[in-house]
């Protein structure tokens, strides 16, 4: 557990975390959707075969995102064992104000610090948020076009 200086970036891992899962859930259910459409003879092989072909880039947005944010969950957390070793205290006892330019390091959703690099990940986890949802969309319109 963190220190509660660290709030508002719990807050915003929690929430990234939370639309990815869901994200994830909707391309999964896609997939019973589909094979639920072939099994009730709504669609027949070909489509069914077309229908899968687009799931490939909603897989590779997500885990590309979610690879991403957990690389940079390792960063954090080496950094606050670093601080915590060097200052003699507990990983949890390290407050938000010891870390050294936490700007980009510990942005999310929301920039932490306004550096470049904190925008640049706001706008790759953001964006990649969005993309993946609109390509999820449209695999469901695809689906219930084709029916």
């Amino acid at each position: 557990m963190l220190h509660a200086s660290f709030a508002p970036y719990i807050k915003q891992q929690q929430m990234f975390s939370q639309r990815i899962k869901w994200l994830f859930t909707c391309a999964g259910s896609y997939w019973i959707l589909i094979y639920g459409f072939q099994l009730m003879q709504w669609i027949d092989h070909e489509t069914l075969r077309s229908l899968r072909g687009g799931q490939t880039m909603i897989y590779f947005v997500l885990l590309t995102l979610w690879g991403m944010e957990y690389m940079r969950e390792s960063k954090r957390l080496k950094k606050l064992i670093v601080i915590a070793d060097a200052s003699g205290c507990q990983v949890h006892d390290v407050t938000f104000s010891q870390i050294p330019a936490p700007g980009a390091l510990f942005t999310v959703l929301r920039p932490v610090e306004p550096t470049a690099a904190a925008y640049v990940f706001t706008a790759v986890n953001i964006g990649g948020l969005v993309l993946a949802g609109y390509l999820i969309g449209m695999r469901y319109f695809a689906a219930f076009s084709a029916i």
